[in-house]
């Protein structure tokens, strides 16, 4: 860090920039200062900073179209424009469990890579994963079938809406 500090991306999202300001606070109270937050609405920033990869610190949020695979944000072959590897990981390792991972049926298989995978990425520290915003299902308890299956976009939670019903007794006159 030089005299100018650090400087944090962050896209024109009212919770990424609270975030952003927290974070700020936090290591400015621990003697990490200054800091600098810049933003941009979030067309401009993927456009300007994400794609350019025109930052030095990011606060950026991403979601997994495909939770088992995570080669487009790992693989070091993403790193560069549009690949999504913001990070610009590389790890020789974690490239071929990424490469096998696609390459096999085995869900057993796969699990294990996953495993080892995060394992070597939280060795590795690339990235800070701050969080991960819930999902609620608000209902009534009449409603029957829903089960809550991995939700990766806000569809998801409609995955077995066919098999959803609400339960009713009949009685006869």
């Amino acid at each position: 860090m030089d005299d100018k500090g650090l400087t944090l991306a962050v896209p024109q999202i009212p919770a990424l920039q609270k975030t952003a300001e927290l974070i700020k606070n936090d290591w400015n109270a621990v003697g990490i200062a200054p800091v600098n937050i810049v933003t941009a609405p979030p067309n401009d920033f993927a456009d300007t900073v994400v794609r350019g990869r025109n930052y030095e610190l990011l606060l950026f949020g991403n979601t997994l179209e495909n939770p088992d695979d995570l080669f487009p944000f790992w693989h070091s072959a993403e790193r560069l424009a549009p690949g999504l590897n913001l990070s610009l990981y590389q790890n020789a390792e974690v490239d071929r469990l990424l490469e096998m991972n696609r390459q096999t049926g085995d869900a057993e298989k796969r699990a294990k890579n996953l495993e080892r995978i995060a394992a070597q990425i939280s060795e590795d520290h690339p990235a800070a994963f701050l969080f991960s915003l819930p999902y609620l299902y608000i209902h009534r308890d009449t409603l029957e079938g829903l089960k809550l299956p991995m939700i990766v976009t806000p569809a998801d939670r409609f995955q077995n809406i066919a098999e959803w019903n609400v339960a009713r007794v009949r009685v006869l006159q």
